[in-house]
């Protein structure tokens, strides 16, 4: 009735309340409450434009007038965006609720007291207790860390913590070959809920526990921390993607199954392809890879130095191809990006310079795989020419 007549602003009020106000008489299920909350923002939207001088003066065109009885109470422009801001923060937390509750409808081992699920599909639930009562207590990492992303708050063990657990919740609890992924699977679980799941050094694949060894866990892995990334990165809190902790996670489980497969190990580099498709920037993606190989260079023996400079290399390559890419027209901001944010960092950030000190490391390197590190240092030298021609 108050659309039709164009009084949107109560129509946004009376909607506003149902979205938000308990029913003692009936219970108002989640999605409906959803749709009171975006309709409601519609109308305070509506309302707005109503305020406007071109639509007042619209209102009298041909001597039309509304019924004094039918015209909305006014309201400022700022009460009205204030109004709207306020819903879609509350839209973004039931949202976040409605895929708790969605989980929880298709999981069948979530124990909820009857009270709490209730709450769940009825209730719009305040914002600490989605994250304590639901997510936390149901381990529902990812939404953990959507709520922190959502709330602009930033706790960075906590997010730490969070992302290793969305990482070892898709490898363990697991068996393995391999004494490499034995030490780093039981560094990166530490802190976490998977402290105490298993890892195995057993040959026998007769139990139920998933291998390490074929690798079987890299897809789910990648699409998961792609999935996940994208929905947190870009959105005005990126800290919520530590890029430090997620990239020395993917490299050092790269790192142990390469291990087990050396052949054509130099160029598996789905680390790196992961974290692009989440939509790092090449620039911020290399500045985490160049700056944790500053930290852990004098610690870490050559084999893993070498790890660390061919995955620095293929990144470096990517970047080269993406920025001089035929294939990539002036027009696309991708290409654009990534030839702008490389210009920026031959020019200021001295990579050029670091190309030369990374090709001296391997110089110096008398143990680990000969021709690995020349593999390695020839594929510095033809970045380093791209770079030189390229500019």
């Amino acid at each position: 009735y108050y659309s039709i007549h164009g009084r949107h602003f109560s129509a946004g009020e009376i909607l506003l309340n149902k979205a938000v106000a308990p029913d003692p008489n009936e219970k108002v299920p989640l999605a409906l409450r959803i749709e009171c909350l975006t309709r409601a923002a519609n109308s305070y939207s509506l309302a707005m434009q109503s305020t406007l001088p071109s639509s007042n003066m619209m209102s009298m065109i041909g001597g039309y007038r509304r019924d004094r009885a039918l015209q909305d109470r006014q309201v400022s422009v700022e009460t009205l965006k204030a109004n709207i801001k306020a819903i879609e923060e509350k839209l973004d937390i039931a949202k976040i609720q409605q895929r708790v509750l969605t989980t929880v409808d298709q999981s069948q081992n979530v124990d909820l007291k009857p009270e709490k699920l209730d709450a769940l599909r009825f209730k719009l639930v305040s914002v600490s207790e989605l994250y304590n009562d639901y997510a936390c207590e149901l381990n529902l990492f990812d939404v953990c860390l959507l709520i922190l992303n959502t709330c602009n708050h930033n706790e960075r063990e906590g997010i730490e913590t969070l992302w290793k657990s969305v990482i070892c919740e898709e490898i363990l609890p697991c068996q393995t070959t391999s004494a490499i992924a034995i030490s780093f699977l039981t560094q990166l679980k530490q802190g976490s809920p998977f402290e105490e799941e298993t890892v195995m050094q057993s040959g026998d694949y007769g139990n139920d526990l998933q291998s390490f060894d074929n690798g079987e866990w890299i897809p789910r892995l990648r699409n998961r921390v792609t999935a996940l990334g994208k929905e947190l990165y870009g959105k005005g809190a990126d800290y919520t993607v530590p890029l430090d902790l997620i990239v020395q996670a993917l490299e050092g489980l790269r790192q142990a199954y390469s291990e087990m497969h050396k052949e054509n190990k130099l160029s598996q580099s789905w680390p790196i392809e992961t974290m692009l498709n989440v939509g790092v920037p090449f620039d911020a993606l290399y500045q985490s890879y160049d700056s944790i190989y500053l930290e852990v260079d004098g610690h870490i023996d050559a084999t893993i130095r070498l790890h660390w400079l061919a995955s620095i290399h293929e990144l470096l390559k990517m970047w080269v191809n993406e920025a001089f890419s035929n294939h990539v027209s002036s027009a696309s901001s991708e290409g654009s990006s990534a030839s702008s944010q490389l210009a920026q960092a031959v020019k200021n950030g001295g990579l050029v310079e670091r190309i030369k000190a990374y090709n001296a490391t391997l110089e110096g390197l008398v143990e680990g795989n000969s021709a690995d590190i020349d593999e390695v240092k020839i594929g510095f030298r033809e970045v380093e020419e791209a770079i030189r021609k390229g500019f």
